[in-house]
């Protein structure tokens, strides 16, 4: 009599077990299906890498190339939680109808907080220290508040990885205007945003403790475009110093100024050197500014901040 009680009860326990699972609604034979695509809930662009879990499930997804994810479910409830660089991690409960369901999820990305390295009230001056004619020009040039000019480290090669910093600052290509010259990658580009102004994206020179896109590790030049467009601060200066200024004093010169030496070539009317160096972020001031500085420099018998004469003048 007593093993038949324990044979019941262990039968008892057994469905009682079954029954449980049934009320859970959990069976490992069904399988839910989500995918769909993660985008920007601003711009609707698709985001790749971003990181879907399922947090219950304890499944995740990184969405590909095409913005897109897929996982498979054993339960037909969840809590998502979609991660991508730049962004808002979002939270999202799903409750299941079908065995296959489209969920498509936009994401919010973070605000950037617009700390102007320039004054914004401040006039800008393109200066020339001209040898030939012997008179100085000076040209006041007015800020185009929507466009930069950039200029990338040479170690930088991998394209990738501008287009992701740009993607961070919600920065945009001007017509895919992405070059490279002298082994350096630059690139002229629109600030989409009205409510942030050029200034918020220029290297610091000089300025301590800003963390923005200038000052970015890959950025070796962040500065404004002006008059719309006519006149492009490229960030090098051209030099001719006194006959009695040495090459040794010239390349103390530049270091002082954190001017970074590019090339050097005949100049045959004066029988002098022409010297080419570009503007760093150990600057102390903008390519503008030095140039007003140096031009002043009783060993610098010639200076020009050189300008390029592109575009961006109509960012949309």
């Amino acid at each position: 009599m007593k093993k038949m009680m324990i044979i019941i009860i262990a039968l008892l326990t057994i469905l009682g077990c079954k029954i449980d699972k049934q009320a859970l609604n959990i069976n490992n034979s069904k399988k839910y299906i989500i995918y769909g695509s993660i985008t920007d809930s601003k711009t609707g662009e698709l985001i790749n890498s971003a990181i879907i879990k399922a947090l219950f499930n304890h499944v995740s997804d990184t969405t590909d190339s095409s913005g897109h994810y897929y996982l498979k479910l054993k339960t037909d409830f969840d809590t998502l939680i979609i991660t991508a660089p730049y962004y808002d991690t979002l939270y999202k409960e799903i409750h299941l109808s079908d065995f296959k369901n489209k969920i498509d999820i936009q994401i919010i990305k973070k605000k950037l907080i617009c700390t102007p390295v320039e004054d914004t009230s401040r006039v800008y001056y393109w200066y020339i220290k001209n040898i030939t004619t012997g008179k100085d020009t000076i040209e006041e040039i007015e800020l185009y508040p929507r466009g930069l000019f950039v200029r990338f480290y040479p170690a930088v090669t991998d394209t990738h990885v501008i287009m992701n910093l740009l993607r961070k600052y919600n920065l945009k290509l001007y017509k895919n205007d992405l070059s490279i010259n002298d082994r350096q990658w630059t690139a002229s580009i629109c600030i989409p945003d009205t409510l942030k102004r050029a200034e918020c994206f220029f290297t610091p020179y000089g300025k301590e403790n800003i963390n923005n896109f200038g000052n970015e590790e890959i950025v070796e030049y962040s500065f404004g475009i002006f008059d719309g467009g006519t006149h492009v601060p490229s960030g090098t200066i051209h030099f001719l110093f006194k006959d009695d200024f040495a090459e040794t004093q010239i390349d103390s010169f530049f270091n002082v100024n954190g001017l970074r030496f590019i090339y050097t070539r005949p100049y045959y009317p004066k029988n002098k050197k022409f010297y080419a160096a570009v503007v760093t972020p150990r600057s102390k001031l903008n390519v503008l500014d030095l140039g007003i500085k140096l031009s002043k420099d009783k060993n610098v018998d010639f200076l020009s901040v050189v300008m390029g004469f592109s575009p961006p003048r109509d960012c949309e």
